[in-house]
């Protein structure tokens, strides 16, 4: 029986150990999706992501003493989402970049971290100020 156990144990240490093995001599093998657990890239335009960044826009502007009246018209101060990626927790972490626009020009950037537990949002961090250029 004990025997039995460690033939187990040593199958199962050496089938991991060459799986590791090779992904890291076969970077093709790896998941094409990124590290589990990790932070992935996440479509701007999905519905989760755009409340995210409504929530961050509307403490933005709160936090720096503007109205948070945003808007649809043209001459309406809006926000886009100009890059985004998603990270599954005990709920979903948003790591945004967003860009508020008027009549179609940008007028500040910023970055910031939106931790999203089943639709109650909080900001868990600010980037530093970029300017409409910045990346």
């Amino acid at each position: 029986m004990f025997m039995k156990r460690v033939l187990i144990i040593a199958t199962v240490a050496i089938s991991c150990l060459s799986n590791t093995l090779i992904s890291a001599m076969n970077p093709s093998l790896r998941n094409s999706r990124g590290l589990v657990g990790g932070f992935q890239e996440a479509d701007i335009n999905d519905p989760r992501v755009q409340k995210a960044a409504k929530f961050a826009t509307e403490q933005h502007l709160a936090d720096h003493g503007r109205a948070v009246d945003l808007g649809v018209g043209p001459n309406d101060l809006h926000f886009e989402v100009v890059d985004c990626s998603q990270q599954v927790v005990a709920g979903m972490n948003y790591r945004l970049t967003i860009a508020l626009m008027r009549n179609n020009e940008c007028e500040e950037r910023f970055h910031v971290m939106i931790y999203d537990r089943f639709g109650e949002y909080t900001v868990t961090q600010w980037g530093d100020p970029l300017t409409c250029t910045d990346q």
